[in-house]
């Protein structure tokens, strides 16, 4: 049944470059909207709103973190997932829901030819959430088998105990195991999406595309505005994740071929603004060349390396610099000592004029692409929305590319490869290093 419309509250009018139109509804639900002619066909939708896993007890997490999933195994109002299928063959639209660790969002792509099937997916995925018994067994035999054999691949154990290990254990970064997934509660499930997109009221929706404002707005008004609000005033909550103290190790030894991982992670405490982020993605930049030049051409040492590091404004400020590289098990310890020294030379020196070139050539190449991208809007505006920064910083992104200099990659070297501060993550073959020639 077609809800009945409700009226656009308040307009933002398109201005300037960005080219954006903003549209307030009545039940608060903010839209966001960006025409493009990027491709004729398509169209990309995301929504959300802070909240997610974060306000679910620890007791019932077991079941949060696959709530989203096999809710929406069931399908849609009276139509299971083989109808719902059915129903949509010949159609382009895509809709699926996810409640993460601060959020719940909404994410869809399609055809603007069947831009209403989408709204109707979207609004129905709020709406009418369907319970479904037999999907919900299915889904926990495979994820049972899964958990049964995912740890045979010596990467994935790696990768799972290591986040254990750098998370101090926390209990919502473990590895899934059997007990976890016979703990999943279908009705408790529902309980808990129903929840979280039950009040649509403090959602944000951004829409990119091959869209026209007078015949999207109808669909919005119709399908958006009769959405279900509360008026609850939700944040998301700090589940108070913490890094281990001082410079530990964690090994994992599995598997026989011979061959090794590394990860070393720094970390610390560090406020976002757009200076300190381009410094932390300026440096990535930086250090991943002069690794893949030093690990990989000069020392013949590495299969592939990489750096890259990050600012995490929520639920803390701090940071996180990575570097990544797989190698033979004898070779772990100098491939090691080498990202240190070549961290300290670029701290205490800082880079050649040709590096700080290439970084910005780069940069600039980049940009121009993702500026034709529907994806890069998306993103950039769902950011933008999500933290409150001015959306008019994505039109001027050579602010940032023209700070870029030898003194800053020095000082944000000083900074964020702090030795003082950081996990390390190995894995061994069974059996040990082949012993160096």
């Amino acid at each position: 049944k077609i809800p009945q419309p409700v009226p656009v509250a308040k307009t933002k009018a398109a201005e300037g470059a960005l080219g954006i139109t903003e549209w307030t509804l009545k039940n608060g639900i903010k839209v966001v909207v960006k025409p493009t002619t990027f491709s004729n066909d398509e169209v990309r939708i995301v929504g959300f709103s802070p909240g997610g896993t974060s306000l679910v007890k620890d007791a019932d997490y077991d079941t949060a973190r696959f709530a989203d999933t096999v809710v929406g195994l069931g399908g849609v109002g009276n139509l299971d997932a083989t109808k719902l299928r059915k129903a949509l063959a010949g159609k382009f639209a895509q809709v699926s829901t996810n409640i993460s660790e601060l959020t719940e969002n909404v994410s869809a792509n399609g055809s603007p030819q069947d831009l209403e099937t989408i709204f109707q997916l979207v609004h129905l995925s709020f709406t009418a959430p369907r319970k479904d018994e037999a999907a919900f067994q299915a889904w926990k035999t495979r994820e049972l088998e899964s958990v049964k054999n995912r740890r045979l691949s010596p990467e994935t154990t790696f990768a799972e105990d290591f986040t254990v290990f750098e998370t101090n254990n926390h209990l919502r970064r473990r590895p899934t195991t059997v007990d976890m997934v016979n703990k999943v509660n279908l009705d408790k499930a529902m309980e808990i999406y129903k929840d979280r997109f039950g009040d649509a009221g403090d959602f944000t929706f951004i829409v990119v595309g091959n869209v026209n404002l007078d015949s999207l707005k109808p669909l919005v008004e119709t399908y958006l505005g009769s959405l279900p609000s509360k008026g609850r005033k939700e944040t998301w909550k700090d589940v108070n994740v913490t890094w281990p103290t001082g410079t530990p190790k964690k090994e994992v030894v599995k598997g026989s071929e011979p061959k090794s991982s590394v990860v070393i992670a720094f970390h610390g405490v560090e406020k976002w603004s757009r200076d300190t982020e381009n410094d932390m993605r300026m440096l990535g930049e930086v250090l991943g060349m002069r690794y893949r030049e030093v690990l990989r051409e000069d020392m013949s040492g590495v299969y592939g390396v990489s750096a890259f590091g990050n600012i995490t404004r929520r639920p803390h400020p701090e940071y996180q610099f990575n570097v990544r590289f797989g190698c033979a098990p004898e070779n772990v310890d100098k491939l090691q000592k080498a990202v240190f020294d070549e961290a300290k030379a670029i701290s205490d020196k800082g880079i050649g004029e040709d590096y700080i070139s290439k970084v910005k050539e780069l940069r600039k190449r980049a940009y121009e692409t993702n500026l034709k991208d529907n994806g890069f809007w998306v993103r950039e505006l769902e950011r933008a929305y999500t933290f409150n920064d001015d959306p008019k910083w994505i039109l001027d992104a050579q602010a940032m590319t023209d700070k870029i200099t030898s003194d800053r990659v020095k000082e944000a070297a000083k900074k964020y490869i702090n030795t003082k501060s950081y996990v390390v993550g190995v894995l061994k073959p069974e059996g040990g290093a082949v012993p160096a020639k």
